[in-house]
């Protein structure tokens, strides 16, 4: 095909070159697929009002996740079983994501052990938690990131239709179980604790010292009783709509949430993200930093490695002109400018002032 360009290339090369049991996998979404159709097309509903004759030939992209540098603010989602993409899988991406200097967050479905991650690249079994976070502070893991809309998993029709099951090929080296060989029916939920509830927060607090995320916050009132429960960052995320069909998408939620916290915590967003203007949106509505799963996914499938630069590296091209455009040279002055992203709805409501 031709050169790839942009992030949805990608996918298009992707469908091609893996299985169509993981590409579906990839692809899943939960219900009827409202949520994950909407948390990119939303997108669509913000428009960016430049900022003009600002001096903008020396462009900073770089940030801060949780006191730790990231060259600029493109990082990668949880993503599980990665090797279905690739026969190296999620130590492929975290090699990525290293070289370019940005943020790598290892799903609790990984084919890798923890260990392999970061020696590379520089539930309701509580005995077992407990072994998984001492796993992580001893491998150099900077944050733990706790998954809280993930109580069961939702009705996914694709998934039922092909009877997924895990290729008995891959490994589980981070789970109580080595292999897709040992898994039995109805092993995900019961990996799952539908009883979780705020203690379990105050519960892993208690026993690191590790900053906790929450993923998985969707309103302002929850953002603001995770803040009271001492979170050190909030990833507005709605699992790339492949739990609960119908919330809403990710960019809309986020100034809500931003307000809700009121500064007392980072706000991160994950979801839709396809191109450099969605992360500008982010960014200027108040996100320190977005999350990417299903494109670099891709990546993995079209080139190992590489293929997941080139997509994180057409991410980072692409904000940094949007960036330039918009007569921004640094994030913090893009945050600073209250007037930059507004919805269309802005210039057939009445709410402008001309």
């Amino acid at each position: 095909m031709d050169k790839l360009v942009c992030v949805q290339d990608f996918k298009a090369l992707a469908k091609r070159k893996c299985s169509q049991f993981a590409f579906e996998y990839c692809d899943s979404e939960g219900g009827n697929g409202v949520t994950k159709k909407d948390n990119c097309e939303a997108f669509l509903r913000y428009k960016i009002r430049p900022h003009i004759l600002n001096d903008v030939s020396k462009v900073d992209l770089s940030t801060s996740l949780l006191g730790e540098r990231v060259s600029f603010p493109v990082c990668v989602t949880p993503t599980g079983l990665q090797k279905l993409f690739h026969d190296e899988g999620e130590l492929e991406t975290a090699k990525a994501a290293a070289e370019l200097g940005t943020g790598f967050v290892l799903s609790f479905w990984s084919t890798t052990p923890i260990e392999h991650i970061t020696n590379n690249t520089k539930n309701s079994d509580r005995s077992w938690t407990v072994d998984l976070i001492r796993r992580a502070e001893k491998s150099g893991c900077n944050a733990i990131v706790l998954t809280v809309d993930y109580a069961v998993v939702a009705t996914r029709y694709g998934d039922i239709r092909k009877n997924f099951i895990p290729p008995s090929t891959l490994n589980f080296p981070n789970l109580p179980v080595a292999s897709a060989d040992e898994l039995e029916v109805g092993f995900i939920n019961n990996m799952i604790d539908p009883s979780s509830n705020w203690s379990d927060v105050v519960w892993i607090k208690s026993i690191t010292k590790l900053p906790l995320l929450l993923k998985g916050v969707v309103s302002g009132a929850m953002a603001k009783k995770a803040v009271e429960y001492g979170v050190d960052g909030i990833m507005v995320s709605n699992h790339g709509g492949r739990q609960l069909d119908c919330q809403p998408a990710t960019i809309d939620v986020l100034q809500e949430v931003v307000k809700a916290v009121d500064g007392k915590c980072d706000v991160f967003l994950d979801g839709g993200i396809r191109c450099g203007t969605d992360v500008l949106k982010a960014i200027a509505l108040g996100a320190k930093a977005v999350f990417v799963g299903r494109p670099v996914v891709w990546g993995l499938a079209c080139n190992g490695s590489e293929g997941v630069k080139q997509v994180l590296t057409i991410l980072r091209d692409e904000f940094k002109i949007a960036m330039q455009l918009a007569g921004f040279a640094s994030i913090p002055e893009l945050q600073a400018a209250t007037d930059v992203v507004v919805t269309a709805s802005y210039y057939y409501t009445g709410q402008n002032s001309f």
